[in-house]
C-alpha cells in the first residue's frame, strides 16, 4: 500500500483524519494523550482535526494524527481486523487507506546492563551485548537495532546483519528461540576508525525487539519509500549464545520498551586531534555590483572531526564580512550573529576534506583593501597550527596581491547546507494491550499519516576530554 505522501509539497487546509476499526473483537481505538486534536466518536471510531494548515511532501505526513489501538485483557491472540483511515481537506478529494490489525502475543525482552571498553584508534574490539527473555513464553526470534557511531566499523559482515556502505553495522536479526528466563550473549566485532578523535568517550546504544516487531518496522519504512539502509553481509551468521538458565506460532510483540536498550561506552585512548585550517577569498567589483566569495575550512587531520566525539557546538567557521558590503544570498547553514555569520559543517569532516560556504555580496561602497575574515573553529582552538585558524576575505585589493584563496571562485553550493539536521510508517504495527498487544495498525499509509511514528534517529551522547 502506498504511503501518504506527495511528489511535491501540498498545503492542506481544514484537514481531518478519521480512523475506523472493524472486525476485531476485543480491540478498540483510543485517543493518544497530548498528541493532536482527537476525539473518540465510539470505541471503533476516532476523529482528529488539524489546528492549522499542514503540509504533505515527499517524506509523507508523519506525527500529525495518531490513534492508540488497544486490546482488551480477554482479546484472543490471532484475532484479525481492519482499520481504515480517511484524510479529508478543503478542496481535496478524500484519501483512504486500510491495513490489517492483528492481536499479538505479548512478550518482553530486556537488554543487558551498560558496559564499557577501552580501545585505541584503529584497534579491534568486541561490544558485549546481552538480552534476556523475562517472560513466561518462548520468543521466536529476536533482533537488535544498532545506534552506533561513524567511527564504529564492522570487522566481519555477518549474513544476518545489515551494514551501511561505509562498514557501519545497522542491525542484526536472530532466527533463534529465546527460552523463558534465559539470558543470551553475543559479541559484536567492531573496529574503531583509525582517525577517531582521542581521547574521547563514545556512547553507542543497542535496542532489542522481537523479530516480528523488527519486520514490521522494516516494512513501514519500506512503504514510506525509505527502506532500511545498507545490505546484509555474506560472512558467517552471528548467533546468540545461552548464558544462564532458570529452571503456537502467534505473532509476538514487546510493548514495554523501557528495558529494551543497552549502552556500551567506548573510551578512546591516546592523543589524536585535528587541524582545521581557514581558507579565505578575494574579489573585485564596482559599487552596486554583486560578487560571490567562497570561504572554506579544511581538516588537515590526522583525526576526523566527529561532532559525536566532542561536546562542542557544530560551529566550524565564523565569517566577518568586509566593510562596504551587504549579504544578498548565503548558505542556509550560516546564521547571523551580531556582526558575524556562524557557519556549520556536517557533523563529519574527514581528514583532508574541505567544507565551503559561498556568500553573494552587494558592494554598497568601494573600500580599497576592504578586509573581512574566516575563522576556523574559534570556540575550540585545535592546538595543532593556530597560525592557519584565520584567513582574510579581501575586496578590491589595492596592492593587487593575491590572498590565500585555495577555494577561490568555487561556489560552495549545498556542501555545507543542511548541517543543522544532525544525529536515527501497510505492514503491521505493534500496539500494546492489557492482555495481548495489537500488532498491525493501519499500514504504511497510516503511519505516514502519523498513526504510529517510529523514531529512527540515533542517540549519540558523548563527552569530550581535553
Amino acid at each position: 500500500m502506498p504511503a501518504l505522501k506527495a511528489e511535491s509539497e501540498v498545503r492542506l487546509t481544514g484537514a481531518t483524519m478519521t480512523f475506523e476499526l472493524s472486525g476485531a473483537d476485543g480491540v478498540s481505538l483510543a485517543v493518544v494523550e497530548g498528541i493532536g486534536n482527537c476525539t473518540s466518536d465510539s470505541p471503533a471510531k476516532l476523529t482528529c482535526k488539524a489546528d492549522a494548515v499542514i503540509t504533505v511532501g515527499p517524506n509523507g505526513l508523519i506525527g500529525r494524527f495518531r490513534a492508540a489501538v488497544k486490546a482488551a485483557a480477554d482479546a484472543e491472540v490471532g484475532t484479525v481486523g481492519e482499520i481504515k483511515a480517511t484524510l479529508r481537506a478543503e478542496g481535496r478529494s478524500p484519501v483512504v487507506h486500510t491495513a490489517k490489525v492483528e492481536v499479538a502475543e505479548t512478550v518482553n525482552l530486556a537488554a543487558g546492563k551498560p558496559g564499557s571498553v577501552s580501545v585505541a584508534p584503529g584497534a579491534d574490539f568486541t561490544a558485549p551485548l546481552e538480552v534476556r527473555n523475562t517472560g513466561p513464553t518462548t520468543i521466536k526470534g529476536a533482533a537488535v537495532n544498532i545506534f552506533g557511531d561513524d567511527a564504529m566499523l564492522a570487522t566481519v559482515r555477518h549474513a544476518n546483519c545489515r551494514y551501511r556502505s561505509d562498514g557501519r553495522p545497522f542491525g542484526c536479526v536472530f532466527d533463534q528461540e529465546l527460552k523463558p528466563g534465559v539470558t543470551y550473549r553475543v559479541g559484536l566485532g567492531l573496529r574503531l576508525a583509525a582517525d577517531a578523535y582521542a581521547p574521547s568517550e563514545i556512547l553507542t546504544d543497542y535496542r532489542w525487539l522481537t523479530r516480528d516487531d523488527y519486520d514490521d518496522e522494516a516494512q513501514r519504512w519500506d512503504d514510506l519509500g525509505h527502506p532500511l539502509p545498507g545490505e546484509f553481509g555474506t560472512g558467517p551468521r552471528l548467533r546468540l549464545e545461552e548464558v544462564a538458565t532458570t529452571a503456537a506460532k502467534a505473532k509476538q510483540t514487546d510493548p514495554d520498551d523501557s528495558d529494551d536498550q543497552q549502552s556500551i561506552t567506548v573510551t578512546v585512548t591516546g592523543k589524536q586531534g585535528f587541524d582545521l585550517a581557514a581558507i579565505g577569498a578575494k574579489a573585485t567589483g564596482k559599487a552596486g555590483a554583486e560578487v560571490d566569495v567562497t570561504v572554506s575550512v579544511q581538516n588537515k587531520g590526522p583525526a576526523t572531526r566527529y561532532d559525536s566525539h566532542l561536546r562542542v557546538p557544530g560551529i566550524v567557521g565564523v565569517v566577518t564580512l568586509p566593510p562596504g558590503t551587504e549579504v544578498v544570498k548565503k548558505e542556509r547553514s550560516c546564521v547571523p550573529a551580531g556582526d558575524t555569520y556562524r557557519c556549520q559543517a556536517a557533523g563529519l569532516l574527514r581528514a583532508g576534506e574541505m567544507t565551503r560556504w559561498t556568500f553573494t555580496l552587494k558592494i554598497t561602497k568601494v573600500v580599497p583593501d576592504a578586509t573581512g575574515s574566516i575563522e576556523a573553529n574559534p570556540t575550540v582552538p585545535d592546538g595543532y597550527d593556530d597560525a592557519n585558524n584565520s584567513a582574510p576575505i579581501v575586496l578590491n585589493a589595492a596592492s593587487g596581491e593575491d590572498t590565500d584563496d585555495e577555494a577561490g571562485g568555487e561556489a560552495g553550493g549545498d556542501e555545507a547546507g543542511g548541517a543543522g539536521d544532525n544525529g536515527e510508517d501497510g505492514g503491521t504495527l505493534p500496539i500494546t494491550g492489557p492482555g495481548g498487544a495489537v500488532l498491525g495498525v493501519a499500514g504504511a499509509a497510516l503511519v505516514a499519516a502519523g498513526l504510529l511514528g517510529f523514531a529512527a534517529a540515533r542517540r549519540r551522547r558523548t563527552r569530550f576530554e581535553a
